[in-house]
């Protein structure tokens, strides 16, 4: 099987997330995912969660310091984390954070699964994406 693969673009402004990009290279189901800069809430949520992608991948936090966005690109793994994470776009910070720590949580198997759930299925897969991981306990970083 041939890994996906997932570059990040994310734009920083005075040390906020101003606004991110995820694309990949997957089958039809898969878009790419983008933060728009006026999603405070969602910013606030997937800040942690676009750091952890980047650390896993390799990188130094410090490339995420550019105005510019510069593509990144990131591990299979914490690609398809964070693709979740920016999937479950929400207007409220307190169920955002919850949403990413959720993810956070899951273990590898259960990422894939809703991965493949949200890139075929999309808008309802999503909304039970977004009852799941908001209503799960994160108790020594699992669920």
């Amino acid at each position: 099987m041939t890994a996906r693969t997932f570059t990040l673009a994310a734009r920083w402004i005075g040390g906020a997330l101003s606004s991110a990009e995820l694309r990949g290279a997957d089958g039809p189901g898969w878009r790419g995912l983008r933060l728009a800069a006026d999603s405070k809430a969602l910013a606030r949520g997937a800040r942690e969660a676009i750091h952890t992608a980047v650390r896993a991948s390799g990188h130094p936090a410090s490339v995420l310091g550019s105005r510019t966005p510069t593509p990144i690109p990131l591990e299979e793994e914490a690609g398809v984390r964070l693709a979740l994470v920016l999937a479950t776009q929400v207007t409220g910070a307190a169920q955002a954070e919850r949403i990413a720590q959720g993810i956070a949580g899951m273990s590898t198997e259960e990422t894939y699964y809703w991965y493949a759930r949200v890139a075929g299925y999309g808008q309802p897969a999503v909304q039970a994406l977004r009852l799941l991981a908001a209503a799960a306990p994160v108790v020594a970083g699992r669920r």
